[in-house]
């Protein structure tokens, strides 16, 4: 297990103090309605392990758990106080999970573990090389045959508007090109989807 020292990071509410608010907010804006989409094409079955990266208050995997209780579920997010969270609401669900504070690039976790890893709405929270490294970290905990399944902002649709520069390599063309330079193959776009206030892509990539 690789350790290292706590960095800076964007709390899941943008603000410590916003996190009460988050889950509703999330809902408000459609976004759980999306994830559950997203989710529900990712191909998870009974027995599997599966990995949520930026887990935050683990709603998705509070989801996923109910609707297949034999699978091994496993978040990770370096938000302490959105972990606190996530473990009293499994804990009221009656579900074991294991939620682990940490980075995306730098997974505490073996090497072909996971047969899923999911990741929603954290991509374009991230810089450049952190995206290299989470991508090629994701690759490589994950089993011969597994599949990696993401959920993000894409940046080049009208309906969305650029705040960092690092969001630049948030294009759905660029995001694909990422997944294919860290070695996944199969790499697709399998849906897309607009709210309100922003458009959406489902990417998929295989590890052979």
């Amino acid at each position: 297990m690789k350790k290292e020292s706590l960095r800076d990071y964007l709390p899941a509410a943008g603000r410590d103090w916003l996190l009460p608010l988050y889950d509703p907010f999330v809902k408000l804006l459609g976004f759980d309605r999306i994830r559950e989409i997203f989710f529900a094409r990712s191909g998870i079955k009974n027995g599997q392990r599966i990995l949520d990266i930026g887990s935050g208050t683990g709603t998705l995997l509070i989801h996923i758990k109910r609707l297949y209780p034999d699978i091994e579920a496993v978040g990770i997010d370096p938000d302490a106080n959105a972990l606190r969270q996530a473990v009293r609401k499994s804990e009221r669900a009656g579900y074991s999970i294991r939620f682990d504070r940490g980075y995306s690039d730098n997974l505490p976790y073996t090497d072909t573990y996971f047969d899923r890893a999911l990741s929603s709405y954290v991509f374009h929270h991230i810089g450049a090389v952190e995206k290299t490294g989470m991508l090629k970290e994701i690759r490589r905990v994950l089993k011969p045959g597994g599949v990696f399944h993401m959920l993000d902002i894409d940046f080049s649709k009208e309906n969305n508007k650029q705040s960092n520069g690092w969001q630049e390599d948030n294009s759905g063309p660029r995001v694909v090109e990422l997944l294919k330079k860290s070695g996944f193959t199969g790499v697709e776009i399998a849906g897309e989807y607009r709210t309100f206030f922003t458009d959406l892509v489902h990417y998929r990539g295989e590890k052979l």
